[in-house]
């Protein structure tokens, strides 16, 4: 059974809103939310976005279009001198110091021959797929003619987006070629403030988020909505706010959203912000484009007979993610934007100065593909503004060991550009991987995607000198929670994964025969410990029992895995010597912790839900973990904001699944946690959204203070639900949809508040 089928079995066994469900999925499409946005809804409404999240995962089988637009045409205007590309957008190759090529034995892909090879690919799968419909047949291989190769590097292409910076950027009295991200300020020679930065899993891997600031300013991304008598507009907004000590000296506001021009009739669109970058002395804005149509309904309009499409109503739908880079000043000005087929997935910047964009993107169905000459409709395209085409199939990259049977094919799109030059862009390399990327690890010099359900398949990518060259592969049995369940160190990948045994039964329809499969007869957990070739090496399991991972925390030579069910295990591992892991202490409190950070040198700070001894979630809790001895691990600290009365109201963060959300600053000792209270009524539904503040001192959470939105309806709460906090000098900063709220580090007093 494949990972679509197995989603379309759990829809079927839950209760799906009517809204979501696969036939009002072109609806469902046309909401007006990003997906950052949706982070802020309701408990109940998580519940609602998770089902959407599946139904979207059985709906990729529409397919996409070919490309509907003209990437990147804008109206924004600069008065600087702004490079152009002149010629076809083609992917630049520097070549890299350190050249690596796929591990020969193990190769998860080479790249394709030619279009051709890709096309029948996929009508191989899409004839297997429909002749073993009922009947759980294996995967593909040899036979596709797909082999290890070698990934050659094609000389330099001198394109390049640029704008001509005058000013010089000085760190430390000394010029220098390349600024770190948000540090501005000293170009002027002004005097550095202290300020929060976003988390990075890694040193120097840095990562997006939608509020940045550089000591001096706030910069803030948001998707609003209007409606008037006309209708409804969208708006992407780059909020920025220029503080001093507490105070919003001045405000301003910038829509970002680039200008989309659709070619062809009944294409509709929506354009969502999702990430931001300061970085050399430019505003980095990623976001999303998303088109549709009903294919069908339009080709009958014009009196086309389409053969290709099998109903009478076919979705279609082009999604593509974008970089639009603007100069970091007063007024920002647009330099230009890079743009990738596909839904955005996530972005890194190495500490080599290149930014990797990755993005998942879906080919149409085969049957709605016009033959192999219709290579819009299954290869993605990458480009610089106007300037966008196909990849070449050499940059397709296929896998050794086969695909799931689908109609379809997916690919892990990656693109990266040089960022090294202050106030200039220019893409270096992009690749299309095989098989959709459900998480994404970044180290200094390698990006881990991974695939799968009951395995997960795991492909290490060397990133070294902007070159994208997949390197090795491997497999380990379980799935991944997030991210943080992975890590390099001195040479090995650490995983941590769920293991889930499935109870098999055989099923008769008609004459054929098809498996089903229950899950949850089983759990365990395992973390995995891999060479670089992905080898696995070392591994320990057997804990946490029937519980799932909620969190990890890879530090140096140990890592810490909490599971749960009703109880909260924290497990301690000694990862010292790869080749024998083992547990070291497990400790268990109630709730579970959602995201661990280390705060201290022998302190772990834990956030998450809080849950009574039945395993009933009625709150958000912080828990401090003392871990300096990991044969006795203890807790030293724990403070809860709970629901006293849960059939009048729920207490929720959406911290518990966006870490960014928090602010953990253990060098201000200071800590920030956003809360919602929603609240049942007779005649109504209400939401108060507050951020709270604490430090933490002698064994004890204190409380600092709060800022609070107060109450606001329901239907309207969204945009008033507390985003982000930073802090800034001796200021913290909460942060949410039209506003800022300045209040004193010490006293969570109020001092100010900025409205966009």
């Amino acid at each position: 059974m494949n990972d679509n089928e197995k989603v379309r079995e759990i829809l079927e066994q839950e209760s799906v809103p009517e809204k979501i469900s696969p036939e009002n999925m072109k609806i469902m499409l046309d909401e007006k939310t990003s997906a950052k946005k949706r982070k802020k809804i309701s408990m109940a409404g998580k519940i609602t976005a998770m089902a959407a999240s599946l139904a979207l995962i059985v709906g990729t089988a529409v397919g996409t279009a070919g490309i509907v637009r003209n990437f990147g045409n804008s109206n924004h205007s600069s008065e600087k001198n702004v490079g152009i590309v002149t010629d076809n957008y083609k992917p630049k190759k520097n070549s890299a110091e350190k050249s690596e090529t796929v591990s020969t034995g193990n190769s998860y892909m080479a790249g394709a021959e030619s279009y051709g090879q890709i096309y029948n690919l996929l009508k191989t799968e899409s004839e297997k797929r429909s002749n073993s419909r009922y009947v759980d047949s294996g995967t593909f291989g040899a036979e596709n003619g797909i082999a290890a190769d070698n990934f050659g590097e094609e000389a330099a292409d001198e394109s390049s987006v640029a704008v001509d910076i005058d000013d010089d950027i000085y760190f430390d009295g000394e010029k220098s070629e390349t600024a770190p991200e948000e540090s501005f300020d000293s170009a002027n020679g002004a005097e550095e403030n202290e300020f929060s930065k976003t988390y990075d899993q890694e040193e120097g891997v840095l990562e997006a988020d939608i509020v940045k600031t550089d000591g001096k300013r706030i910069f803030y991304l948001s998707n609003s909505e209007t409606h008037d008598d006309v209708g409804y507009h969208e708006s992407c907004d780059l909020n920025i706010a220029a503080v001093d000590d507490g105070n919003f000296t001045n405000t301003m506001t910038v829509n970002v959203a680039p200008e989309v021009n659709n070619e062809g009739d009944g294409w509709e669109t929506n354009v969502f912000v999702n990430d931001m970058y300061l970085y050399n002395d430019m505003i980095a804005v990623i976001g999303n484009v998303n088109s549709y149509r009903d294919s069908c309904t339009i080709d009958s309009a014009k009196g086309i007979d389409n053969e290709y499409m099998i109903d009478d109503y076919s979705y279609e739908n082009n999604n593509s993610c974008f970089v639009s880079f603007y100069t970091n000043e007063d007024s920002p000005q647009l330099i230009g934007t890079y743009w990738q087929e596909g839904d955005y997935s996530d972005v890194r910047i190495s500490p080599e100065g290149y930014m990797f964009l990755v993005s998942s993107y879906y080919s149409r169905s085969y049957d709605d593909i016009r033959g192999e000459d219709d290579i819009e409709a299954y290869i993605p395209k990458c480009g610089v503004d106007e300037d966008a085409s196909c990849l070449p199939a050499e940059d397709i990259l296929l896998p050794g060991g086969g695909i799931d049977n689908s109609d379809i094919l997916s690919y892990t799109v990656i693109g990266s550009i040089d960022l090294n030059t202050a106030g200039q862009f220019s893409p270096v390399d992009s690749k299309a991987l095989a098989g959709y990327t459900g998480n994404l690890y970044s180290s200094a010099e390698n990006i881990y995607t991974t695939v799968g359900w009951e395995d997960t398949e795991i492909t290490r990518i060397s990133t070294v000198g902007g070159i994208i060259a997949p390197a090795a592969s491997g497999k380990v049995e379980g799935c991944l929670k997030d991210q943080f369940s992975m890590s390099e160190y001195n040479g090995y990948f650490r995983i941590a994964t769920t293991i889930e045994k499935w109870e098999v039964i055989n099923n008769e329809i008609g004459d054929g025969v098809f498996t089903e499969q229950v899950p949850d007869v089983y759990r365990d957990n395992c973390v995995y410990v891999l060479d670089m070739e992905l080898n696995q090496v070392g591994k320990v399991d057997g804990f946490g029992i029937d519980e799932t991972i909620k969190s990890v925390n890879f530090s140096g030579d140990m890592g810490y895995v909490v599971t749960y069910e009703q109880t909260d295990p924290l497990f301690a591992i000694d990862l010292s010597n790869p080749t024998e892991p083992f547990i070291t202490d497990e400790f268990k409190i109630l709730g579970y912790s959602t995201y661990m950070q280390k705060w201290s040198d022998g302190l772990l700070l834990g956030f998450g839900v809080d849950a009574d001894e039945e395993g009933i979630e009625n709150g958000v809790k912080l828990t401090m973990f003392d871990n300096s001895d990991p044969y006795d691990l203890k807790e030293v600290g724990t403070y809860a904001v709970n629901s006293l009365n849960r059939e009048e109201y729920y207490i929720y963060s959406n911290a518990t699944w966006e870490r960014k959300a928090l602010l953990i600053a253990p060098e201000k000792n200071l800590i920030g946690v956003p809360v919602c209270q929603e609240s049942w009524f007779d005649d109504g539904y209400d939401c108060t959204s507050k951020y709270m503040f604490f430090s933490y001192e002698n064994g004890e959470f204190i409380p600092l203070g709060e800022i609070s939105n107060g109450m606001s309806d329901y239907n309207e709460y969204e945009s008033f639900v507390f985003d982000r906090a930073v802090y800034i000098d001796d200021y913290v900063y909460a942060i949410c949809d039209g506003k800022m709220v300045s209040a004193d580090a010490a006293t969570i007093t109020v001092k100010d508040i900025a409205e966009f």
